[in-house]
């Protein structure tokens, strides 16, 4: 029989567009009472902070990431002088973020709380999120011509904000100790930056897939495998959110972005169904229609009924659109297949179809890129003998 060549059934690739968190000014010369360099420095701060404000409003990421990663080695070294000065320093501190993970009221509105990890959660979780902004902007512009040379850098991209989640996880939010009924946000649980990070690696694994496909690779058992990685990568983020949101179903205002779960759990289904469409092309490929024709039925099954719901009034409604068409597509891909290969069996190969699926090893060529903390830009903060603080 005629090898299927996979070039004629491209995988799918998505980044999610997620919102960026958005911020209030902070004038920090202004909140402390200090005089002198101390007062020159935190003029400097505040000026940097201040591009840090607009990067949700600027056209490219580039320029929002150079702005970011001027500012933290600054609000690094603020944090470590100000670790070393009495907590009632910050006390009346009023740092000011929405929750971009959010939906409804946490998301259209800024809630002010006054530890310093509040901050650097926000700034950091920005420049994950930006990292991935630019991974789209880079990934969309990319030709399948071009495509074996130019998707290195989105793909690192999406590692590289991997790691900077991971980080969050495990050195700044277990510092970020705060009441969730007080504070329901996704962002203070260390689950959530577990989820973003297996969200990013999925991604970036979906480029890996589309790379060897494209660069000429053919052999379908070892791309179901890479699939099975991508599914398994959306697989424990999708437990990880089920987990995170039962924890927190006493709490009536804890109200994650529907989309980012509708988008986790549609990912999950269609690259377990991709996993299995690519080892029944494999099979096909060994001359095993009756086997191959198996893993396409149950690929079908679970795609046919599913379907990519959007809620219009949730952030990131125009990039889960996009990754729905994305998703109907491959829907409707895997049924032509399905009835092209048992058209095959019945006219030519009159093999028996029956036996079970085997759920296949996921293979990972894709892990984070750790994030390295900057080198801080020493402070040294000098108080006037009657301070307060109070900004909102």
């Amino acid at each position: 029989n005629e090898q299927l060549n996979l070039i004629k059934v491209p995988s799918p690739v998505h980044i999610l567009l997620l919102p960026l968190p958005e911020t209030t000014e902070l004038v920090f010369q202004d909140t402390f009472s200090v005089e002198g360099e101390t007062k020159l420095e935190f003029q400097r701060i505040t000026s940097q902070r201040k591009s840090v404000l607009t990067a949700s409003t600027r056209s490219y990421a580039e320029s929002s990431i150079q702005s970011i990663e001027q500012y933290l080695p600054l609000l690094f070294g603020l944090m470590q002088a100000a670790a070393k000065l009495p907590q009632d320093f910050s006390a009346y501190l009023s740092i000011s973020w929405n929750s971009c993970l959010s939906s409804g009221y946490y998301f259209k509105n800024k809630t002010v709380n006054h530890k310093w990890h509040f901050e650097v959660i926000n700034v950091l979780l920005t420049y994950a999120l930006l990292k991935r902004k630019l991974a789209h902007e880079k990934l969309s512009s990319i030709s399948d011509e071009n495509f074996d040379k130019e998707c290195v850098e989105p793909a690192k991209l999406l590692r590289e904000a991997a790691g900077i989640f991971e980080y969050i996880a495990t050195h700044v939010q277990p510092e970020f100790i705060v009441d969730p009924l007080a504070l329901p946000f996704p962002e203070v649980f260390s689950e959530t930056y577990h989820i973003l990070s297996d969200l990013s690696v999925g991604e970036c694994q979906q480029i890996i897939i589309k790379k060897a496909i494209l660069s000429g690779a053919n052999k379908a058992s070892v791309m179901s495998k890479l699939a099975a990685g991508v599914y398994s990568s959306f697989k424990k983020a999708q437990e990880a959110m089920t987990n995170l949101v039962e924890s927190q179903k006493n709490s009536k205002y804890f109200k994650p972005n529907n989309n980012l779960i509708q988008y986790i759990s549609t990912n999950t289904a269609l690259f377990q169904a991709l996993s299995y469409k690519l080892n029944a092309i494999h099979l096909y490929n060994e001359g095993k229609a009756g086997q191959s024709i198996i893993y396409m039925r149950e690929a079908h099954k679970i795609l046919e009924p599913l379907q990519c719901k959007i809620n219009i009034y949730d952030p990131a409604k125009d990039s889960v659109e996009l990754f729905s068409k994305k998703f109907d597509e491959e829907k409707h891909t895997v049924k032509l297949l399905l009835d092209e290969f048992e058209a095959d069996n019945k006219a030519i190969f009159h093999e028996r179809v029956e036996g079970q699926v085997e759920s296949l090893e996921p293979k990972h060529l894709v892990s984070p890129i750790p994030y390295q903390a900057p080198d801080v830009i020493e402070i040294n903060i000098q108080r006037s003998s009657n301070y307060w603080c109070c900004v909102q």
